[in-house]
């Protein structure tokens, strides 16, 4: 699995996607890295992990109960969950970030720049072929979220082959399959994808920073938010799984 050059002339999140390596910051890069040591997912208490995990658990999808499962018990997978941005549902998780987050001026300053601005979008637009995600999906987003909480928990970071990106998404698939009537609207889809992804693609900045800065402290506290998000999103406790070309496995 071959990393990202440290000066290649990439993304800004190109190598972070998933909390797999450093951020690269290029000389090319018009803007300045995304400097997560303010930011307050970075040195946020629970609220904003806890809710974003609860969000996906109480939608009721569960890993957990796939790999309990039978091959012929388990739901059919749905085959995508597509939507058009409305830029209405995406001031609206705006709000959620805003609502579930720190208070201080300056996490809302930084939600602004990073999520308001759908600067996090665009990179996990700009980076998302590499890997085999489709945008604009529910399930894709889903998926890259599974791996980035998966990630954060366990501390990875070599890259992901397109196999095993594409065996998450097919248990993303099949685990969204009891909920597909609750996210029957492209506005509903939008909403669920776009928390996932900006809070996926923030969460993979910060462990891409912490390992850019040898910091240890921060990498342990990402890695424990990531385990209690982690065990509602997975419906267990993420850091019991493993990552293979089929997607994740108990250990």
């Amino acid at each position: 699995m071959a990393s990202t050059p440290r000066n290649a002339a990439v993304g800004l999140l190109s190598g972070v996607l998933l909390c797999l390596c450093p951020v690269p910051v290029s000389a090319q890069d018009t803007g300045a890295a995304m400097d997560m040591t303010g930011m307050g997912i970075y040195a946020m208490e629970d609220a904003m992990m806890e809710a974003a995990g609860a969000r996906v658990a109480s939608a009721g999808p569960s890993l957990r109960r796939q790999f309990a499962a039978p091959p012929a018990a388990r739901p059919a997978p749905v085959a995508s969950l597509p939507y058009r941005v409305d830029p209405g549902v995406r001031q609206k998780v705006v709000r959620i970030f805003l609502d579930n987050g720190p208070k201080d001026p300056g996490y809302v300053a930084e939600v602004k720049q990073y999520v308001a601005s759908g600067r996090v979008f665009r990179e996990f637009a700009g980076i998302a072929p590499r890997f085999g995600f489709r945008t604009g999906d529910a399930v894709d987003a889903y998926a890259f979220y599974l791996m980035v909480q998966w990630g954060l928990a366990n501390d990875y970071r070599p890259d992901p082959t397109r196999a095993q990106v594409a065996g998450v998404r097919a248990q993303a698939a099949r685990a969204l399959a009891p909920m597909a009537g609750s996210l029957g609207s492209s506005a509903a889809r939008q909403e669920f994808a776009d928390t996932l992804i900006a809070q996926g693609v923030l969460m993979a900045a910060a462990h891409g920073y912490a390992v850019k800065q040898g910091d240890t402290a921060t990498l342990r506290k990402l890695a424990s938010y990531a385990r209690r998000g982690g065990a509602k999103v997975f419906d267990m406790d993420p850091t019991r799984l493993a990552l293979v070309n089929t997607g994740f496995r108990p250990r």
